[in-house]
């Protein structure tokens, strides 16, 4: 009896174990426990993805931010849990995709290795900092991801794990192989024409599944099509992991056609979480609705939702935007802009060693991945910790950041909406341009107008206009005196969603907006610059912003924001306030509140100061009649200009 069961005991301790060896379970602050598979945990567990845990999620939004302290690394691991829970909502949802366990894991591992290639304080090293550094290359942190993705296999030797876990991987010599037995089935095919039809179909799908390489569909996801054809159509399928029949899978973790992805889904959230923002989008409710859909004339597969879930896709849209905003695009992004100065400046005086031992700058680091992995965040804290001259206006910099001693906003420019209809007219159809003049249509963006408009080389021809400010001597260190800063919005997503009804869930189509709601907003693209002055000595800083603002009127931007020239003539307009307050009667103080500082000139506020020196104590009857009055004073004025208030004393 003792011995029956110290053997169940045995066997149940066993049982236990292979259990733990299913997953590795997580304590994430968004998503509660996550158990994610082995194979996923052995490549957490390698320096190149540990790395992570040192790149801010928002960059310097942690310096604006002190929530915003949260890295890449919790964030892989959300998109790699939600890639699987949303794969397995569809294979138990719809049999018929036949989407297997290999397909689930392969999306899983695409979502956790997303973002390797990020570097310091993430998008600002991409879009700012190699964007200065190695002019005219063409980099992007999604190509980083997917060379640190090989690099992260082949130095950890994890192929054959992928292989133990069922994953169907090839290397070079098996593919040889494969080629010459195909060869030789398709010649015994040829011989056997009597074998029947259903045999013939069932060696079709064993060649099917021979076909697919698990670790390219993987580096697919990653970035682009491995080997693009510009010949192809777009009709045609490019990618060689998986069959058009299975094209929904890409739209996973990274969905190129209106951004409705698991790695949306999850940054979100987070950022939400992590900055106090409250976040109205409920992604395990987009899950219950989401299915595969046919488009008419569309031989791809596409995730849809169903019609009626189109406000809980514009709550993740409102979303996103409220952190593009007030995080990515907040005035205080200046904090950005020093770091990346700070980097530069430090660039070709920061070394990393790269597989050979060769020392490498910061710029040249991304192209090997030895160094690579070593260059994170903490570069800010070798810098500051160096000595010596070679370093020491980059010290400065990150130094006046610590002090808050930061860059000025000192102008602020949005394109005029009805001016850019005007120049997209020359792009569009007669249908389009009808919609535009009916108002049903506000602007319509397609990919070769938002290349044509794009704003980078706006900001570049308006550097070279500012540079002229500059004394001939000087115009070599513009980058020291200011920083034009493009910010563009993306058009409506909604436009390039897929959704189904409840009568045929099969089917998929579009929503017009007009169909939807007509409190939408008018317009979902918007290009904005921003004008930083850097230096503490402002010589040049007024000319520079005279500058700025006959560019703007003549490129058809409409400066929203610019630093006042003169400070002086602040103070005086703010005496002259001062004392009209000081002139109202005794028993009624009325307030003055005037929308356009311009008008509001101190000529134009004296007759104002004797309006309401002529006003008794009466009660407030007589505020219509002071508005009329007070507008007279102004030229070409309105009353909504002018807003007297009154409050009892």
């Amino acid at each position: 009896m003792l011995n029956s069961f110290n053997n169940m005991s045995f066997f149940f301790l066993l049982y236990i174990n292979t259990v733990r060896e299913l997953g590795k379970v997580f304590k994430d602050s968004i998503h509660g426990h996550v158990e994610l598979h082995p194979l996923l945990v052995k490549i957490i567990d390698t320096p190149q993805f540990q790395r992570l845990r040192n790149i801010k999620q928002l960059g310097g939004g942690y310096l604006v931010y002190p929530g915003a302290s949260h890295n890449r690394f919790e964030h892989s691991l959300g998109v790699a849990y939600l890639a699987g829970v949303l794969a397995k909502t569809l294979q138990e949802n719809q049999p018929e995709l036949k989407i297997t366990v290999r397909d689930i894991l392969c999306v899983q591992i695409a979502g956790l290795c997303h973002d390797l290639g990020h570097g310091p304080f993430s998008h600002l090293f991409d879009q700012m900092f190699i964007d200065q550094a190695c002019e005219n290359e063409d980099w992007t942190h999604e190509k980083a991801s997917l060379e640190m993705f090989r690099y992260l296999v082949h130095e950890n030797n994890l192929k054959p794990e992928m292989k133990k876990c069922g994953l169907n991987i090839k290397d070079d010599q098996e593919d040889k192989e494969d080629d010459q037995e195909n060869k030789k089935d398709d010649q015994e095919d040829k011989k056997d024409d009597q074998e029947d039809k259903k045999g013939e179909q069932e060696d079709k799908k064993d060649d099917q599944e021979d076909e697919e390489d698990d670790l390219v569909f993987i580096e697919e996801l990653l970035g682009k099509p491995l080997k693009e054809n510009k010949n192809v159509s777009k009709a045609d399928w490019p990618y060689k992991g998986r069959k058009v029949e299975k094209s929904f899978l890409y739209e996973i973790v990274s969905n190129k056609l209106n951004g409705i992805d698991v790695d949306t889904f999850d940054y979100v959230a987070r950022d939400c979480h992590h900055l106090g923002i409250k976040n109205n989008f409920d992604h395990l409710r987009y899950f219950k609705f989401a299915r595969v859909v046919k488009v008419d004339k569309d031989p791809r597969k596409h995730i849809g939702s169903r019609d009626k879930e189109i406000w809980n896709l514009y709550n993740m849209f409102h979303s996103r935007n409220l952190l593009y905003r007030e995080v990515c695009h907040h005035e205080v992004t200046n904090v950005q802009i020093m770091i990346k100065d700070a980097l530069l400046k430090a660039n070709i005086h920061t070394m990393f060693k790269d597989k050979d031992g060769h020392l490498l700058t910061l710029s040249a680091a991304k192209d090997d991945m030895e160094a690579y992995t070593k260059v994170t965040d903490q570069v800010t804290e070798k810098i500051l910790q160096s000595s010596g001259e070679a370093r020491k206006d980059s010290r400065m910099i990150l130094e006046r950041i610590m002090k808050r001693d930061l860059y000025k906003l000192v102008g602020e420019a949005k394109t005029i909406i009805e001016r850019l209809k005007e120049q997209l007219k020359d792009d569009l159809t007669l249908e389009e341009l009808e919609e535009i003049m009916n108002g049903t249509l506000e602007v319509v963006v397609r990919e070769t107008q938002v290349k044509k408009y794009k704003l980078k080389g706006k900001v570049k021809d308006l550097k070279q206009q500012l540079k002229t400010v500059l004394p001939s001597g000087e115009q070599k260190k513009a980058n020291d005196y200011f920083e034009a800063v493009p910010i563009q919005e993306v058009k409506d997503p909604i436009e390039y969603t897929y959704f189904y009804d409840k009568k045929n869930p099969q089917r998929g189509f579009t929503m017009p907006r007009n169909k939807v709601s007509n409190f939408l907003p008018e317009c979902f693209w918007e290009q904005t610059i921003r004008l930083y002055w850097k230096k503490k000595e402002e010589t040049y800083k007024d000319s520079t912003i005279e500058k700025f603002e006959k560019w703007c009127k003549d490129n058809k931007f409409e400066v929203t924001f610019n630093s006042p020239p003169n400070e002086a003539s602040t103070s005086a307009s703010a005496s002259t306030s001062a004392s009209a307050s000081t002139s109202a009667p005794a028993t009624l103080q009325y307030t003055l509140a005037c929308s356009n500082q311009s008008a509001c000139s101190a000529s134009h506020l004296t007759p104002l100061i004797y309006l309401l020196a002529c006003l008794d104590a009466s009660p407030l009857h007589y505020l219509p009649s002071l508005r009329s009055s007070l507008c007279s004073t102004l030229p070409q004025c309105d009353d909504s200009r002018l807003d007297p208030e009154s409050t009892s004393r």
